[in-house]
């Protein structure tokens, strides 16, 4: 779809009353970067058309569809479907059966689609702990109790101490923290990681590619400003 020029986003605004392509516009924005369009198209959103945009939900297989919680707050970042199916596509390979392991694990919107998709079980991780309390809410609306453990902890914490070892890894921290490169660098150091797993980790524009001797850079794509690298172990 194309994105309208801000000088044309209240016209254009007027012929549909009830927002849904103000909302689709927005998203759009939001994905390319496109920030002056973004501040002309957002004071028309309806409070309707900013929960459609914000909602969560599993894209694909057994429990697609299900809607999930998502977090309050103009910080949160959850990654965008478009970004997620782009994500999915690239790893749908490495997902079956995987033993899979969700550090920073936000609202467990990326673990809950692996188990949809066919994925042995999961263990998500994050320190927050409202996180935790949604990534419950989530794991009881998708019905994968049975298969998903929730841990309340610091990724490089956990990674010492476990004694798993896992298929395929998510790695979405905060930007430009530095938590990227610490935490696959404990991976290896702790042996976390089953030959030929995959590791994605999601980054900003701006952020530096690493690389890492014991892991072959398998795909890095770039969604507006969002970067997905996936990295594969030898």
């Amino acid at each position: 779809m194309k994105i309208l020029p801000g000088r044309r986003i209240r016209s254009f605004a007027n012929v549909y009353t009830n927002g849904k392509s103000i909302c689709e516009i927005y998203g759009k924005c939001i994905e390319s970067g496109d920030i002056d369009t973004l501040r002309s198209c957002g004071s028309m959103l309806t409070n309707n058309s900013l929960r459609r945009l914000k909602a969560l939900r599993i894209i694909a297989g057994s429990r697609r569809g299900c809607k999930l919680t998502e977090f309050e707050g103009e910080d949160i970042r959850p990654t965008s479907d478009r970004v997620k199916e782009a994500l999915f596509n690239i790893i749908s390979d490495f997902v079956p059966d995987a033993r899979v392991l969700d550090l920073f694990a936000g609202s467990g919107a990326l673990s809950l689609e692996a188990l949809s998709r066919g994925a042995a079980c999961a263990v998500l991780v994050d320190s927050d702990k409202n996180s935790i309390k949604v990534i419950k809410e989530n794991t009881a609306k998708t019905s994968f109790e049975a298969k998903a453990e929730i841990i309340n902890a610091r990724a490089g914490d956990y990674i010492k101490k476990c004694a798993e070892k896992f298929d395929l890894v998510f790695l979405d921290p905060p930007y430009n923290k530095g938590f990227i490169r610490s935490s696959i660098e404990l991976l290896l150091e702790y042996d976390r990681l089953e030959d030929g797993a995959a590791v994605i980790a999601e980054t900003d524009s701006v952020e530096e590619e690493y690389s890492f001797d014991r892991l072959e850079l398998y795909r890095r794509r770039r969604y507006g400003r969002t970067f997905i690298t996936v990295y594969i172990k030898n």
